[in-house]
Formats: structure tokens, C-alpha cells, sequence
């Protein structure tokens, strides 16, 4: 693995340089992904993920932490496998199965 890789980075927002962040999630060559929500729709705009990521399971690592605003943080790890997909349509979707 390239130890590069390894260095600090600053931290960079997906859209401004989302080249890179994507081949990492791509090559699942990352051990954190922090993801910020914020409550706001614009409706166009750049796509973070345009053309596409490879399915991965992620592992919330600590609770969410909200901010005033209401802009969430979501600390994700990396999981094993890969996830399995259902049918959205479906009317039992969401609920546990035994």
C-alpha cells in the first residue's frame, strides 16, 4: 500500500475535489468516512456520487452529533461484505425480519 496514503491530509469537501475521495471509496482504501448532513435541498447541482461507488458496508463507529442548525455528523467505518439489496416496493420493507 502506498504510504502516502497514510499521510495527513487537510480535510477536502466532496465537491470541490471529488476525484480523489472517490477512488478511495472506490478502492475501499479508507478506514473513516465522515459524513455531514445538512437540511437543505437545492434540487441541482453537482452529484456527489455522478457516477457511482462500489456497494460497501459501513459501520456507524459513535453516535451522531448534531449541530444547532441541524447539520448531522455520521462517523462511519468500514464493514465486511457486501450488502445485500431488496425490493423497496415491497410492503413489509423496514421491518425486522426474524
Amino acid at each position: 500500500m502506498d504510504p502516502a496514503l497514510h499521510r495527513p491530509q487537510n480535510p477536502s469537501p466532496l465537491t470541490r475535489a471529488r476525484s480523489r475521495p472517490l477512488t478511495l471509496l472506490r478502492e475501499r482504501l479508507f478506514d473513516r468516512l465522515d459524513l455531514w448532513v445538512f437540511p437543505l435541498m437545492l434540487g441541482v447541482g453537482k452529484k456527489v456520487f455522478d457516477g457511482g461507488v462500489v456497494p460497501a458496508n459501513l459501520t456507524l463507529l459513535e453516535p451522531p452529533v448534531a449541530s444547532s442548525t441541524g447539520a448531522v455528523l455520521l462517523r462511519y467505518g468500514l464493514g465486511a461484505g457486501t450488502p445485500g439489496t431488496g425490493d423497496m416496493r415491497r410492503e413489509d420493507r423496514g421491518t425486522a425480519q426474524s
